[in-house]
């Protein structure tokens, strides 16, 4: 499995930077990648001047199209992909918190009345939980053997 450092940028204009970034090196056009991935051009303008966000449903969408993880979207442009054995446990933890930082505010952002198994976040919260779990394992196993 492979995660990004968890050098993580606090700023919102993260998002809009690396989503330029990554579509200019796949789609090179706005109008290119809106068709790739069913939305309008100006709503991935939108999200490139930072005027707004996606949904974290299309987050996954956009991140799978782009060929990237998700996490890439909140990280400083540059940074390298390391394996998770070259994480710290502090890392991950740092990264965890700040992806669930971003789906507890875009849940409240979206004011979603969805069943909470049905939520995409809910997914997401579960997937990093997963993560954690494997890093401790691993951890776990590390001293143990």
């Amino acid at each position: 499995m492979k995660i990004y450092s968890t050098n993580v940028v606090e700023s919102s204009n993260v998002f809009r930077m690396r989503l330029r970034e990554a579509r200019k090196k796949k789609f090179s056009t706005q109008a290119k990648m809106a068709e790739a991935i069913g939305f309008d051009t100006e709503t991935i303008s939108r999200w490139e001047r930072g005027e707004r966000e996606p949904k974290i449903s299309d987050l996954s969408l956009i991140a799978e199209k782009l060929d990237q993880t998700v996490a890439y979207f909140f990280l400083k442009p540059g940074q390298s992909v390391v394996e998770d054995d070259e994480m710290t446990d502090r890392e991950a933890i740092r990264l965890i918190r700040r992806g669930l930082e971003f789906l507890e505010n875009q849940a409240e952002e979206q004011h979603t009345d969805e069943p909470v198994r049905t939520n995409p976040s809910y997914r997401v919260r579960n997937q990093a939980f997963e993560t954690a779990r494997e890093l401790r394992g691993k951890k776990a196993e590390e001293k143990s053997g």
